[in-house]
């Protein structure tokens, strides 16, 4: 049986995928990777098939996302920007790629695959790394949660989903209907398609994120699956460079830093920043170049840069590590049970942030734009230096490492598809 995998965005968005592809394949099914040719590399090293489309995410973080922050109303504004001009060489794209398959999993960025996989009337699956389904026990991910004060939290939840959904309605309805008329030769979808498509049974949706980090909420009906994250490990036969052997060796644990696939305008500045932090902490640092490409200036003897290196080696080697709260770098983080400093830039960002906080596996996220040296001075001293934090991050990660995510996944699309 073959089976497509729509992902897009970052590396941390598209890797998990690839993790749960090499275990589809290991378990008898064909698959092949419908995402950006930039990881086209990544995805055949691993043996999986590849096939291109063209939605860049570093063209598309080519702004302030900053500035948006937890602000649905600029996150809206954001996505109509990038959104429209892409969509049509998407769809077209996955309409070209998708012959041949006989199901679909889609990730949260991959929605439009689902319209195509409708045209070819053929199964698709929901396969989420974020809680996207309206519920009333957390809020929405785009969205920041109640305030202490609020009353009725659960209505506020509740709406806070319904808010996020009819946003992302009216940003991308006419667009996507006008791909589906020219494109798929299909009927256009009401307004209300995004307001119900996750509460109804007619679907399997799967969510690759851990139940210890946000559990299954009472509310979700028995379609809806949290089976644990999707990690994979360093690929066969890489060995780390030598000389951050020796640099690790060399001392005390280091505190990882790293903002990915983030994009500072200044990264001198920001390099500076992190090492007037790690410094001010007295903590050795391991800095990820990253998409800034932080680190190019003259640093101490104490930091070390690094690029691509696999986050299930290098993270528990760390005392701690501070990241931008994407959904696969939090993921590797909790998995290596070592505390979790995050500075949410935008996004599902502030949902990771709040919940490794709630979880007591880190101190509180600092917003990327109130975020300075004196600050994260005081979040990497607590972070190392707790020892209830320390104590919940280890705790954690042991369970995180015992779940099978994977394994669960797998398991449900066979059946679902009768494999």
């Amino acid at each position: 049986m073959n089976i497509s995998i729509a992902a897009f965005g970052s590396r941390g968005d598209v890797q998990p995928y690839i993790a749960l592809g090499s275990g589809l394949q290991s378990a008898g099914f064909n698959v092949q990777i419908l995402t950006d040719p930039t990881f086209k590399p990544f995805i055949q090293q691993m043996g999986l098939g590849f096939s291109p489309v063209s939605v860049s995410p570093q063209k598309a973080l080519q702004e302030d996302v900053r500035r948006i922050g937890s602000n649905p109303i600029r996150l809206r504004r954001y996505i109509e920007r990038q959104y429209k001009p892409l969509a049509r060489q998407a769809f077209k794209e996955i309409n070209e790629a998708l012959p041949g398959a006989d199901a679909l999993l889609f990730s949260t960025l991959g929605f439009a695959a689902a319209h195509v996989a409708e045209a070819y009337q053929i199964p698709a699956i929901g396969a989420y790394l974020q809680p996207i389904t309206p519920t009333r026990y957390f809020s929405s991910a785009g969205m920041s949660p109640p305030p202490d004060w609020i009353p009725l939290k659960e209505f506020y939840n509740w709406h806070s989903h319904r808010f996020s959904t009819r946003m992302f309605s009216l940003t991308v309805m006419s667009t996507l209907n006008e791909c589906r008329r020219d494109i798929l030769d299909l009927p256009a979808k009401p307004r209300s398609y995004y307001s119900t498509i996750d509460i109804s049974d007619d679907h399997l949706i799967i969510h690759g994120f851990s139940r210890h980090v946000v559990p299954k909420p009472p509310d979700w009906g028995d379609w809806l699956h949290v089976v644990g994250y999707w990690f994979l490990d360093e690929p066969p036969g890489w060995h780390p460079p030598l000389e951050l052997v020796e640099f690790l060796d060399a001392g005390p644990a280091p505190v990882y830093v790293g903002f990915g696939s983030m994009i500072d305008f200044d990264p001198h500045e920001v390099t500076q920043l992190v090492v007037d932090a790690l410094q001010g902490a007295g903590q050795r640092g391991v800095l990820l170049g990253g998409w800034s490409d932080l680190g190019t200036n003259r640093l101490p003897d104490s930091v070390f840069r690094v690029e691509n290196i696999p986050h299930a080696w290098l993270f528990p080697r760390m005392a701690a590590v501070v990241h931008h709260g994407g959904a696969g770098t939090t993921a590797a983080g909790l998995r290596a049970g070592v505390p979790t400093v995050t500075i949410p830039y935008f996004g599902d960002q502030y949902f990771w942030g709040n919940r490794v906080f709630s979880l007591g596996a880190g101190p509180r996220p600092i917003p990327r734009l109130k975020l300075d040296p004196d600050r994260l001075v005081d979040a990497i001293r607590k972070a190392v230096h707790d020892q209830q934090i320390k104590r919940s991050a280890a705790e954690l990660g042991q369970k995180i490492r015992r779940e099978q995510g994977v394994k669960n996944a797998v398991t449900l699309i066979q059946d679902y598809l009768g494999h």
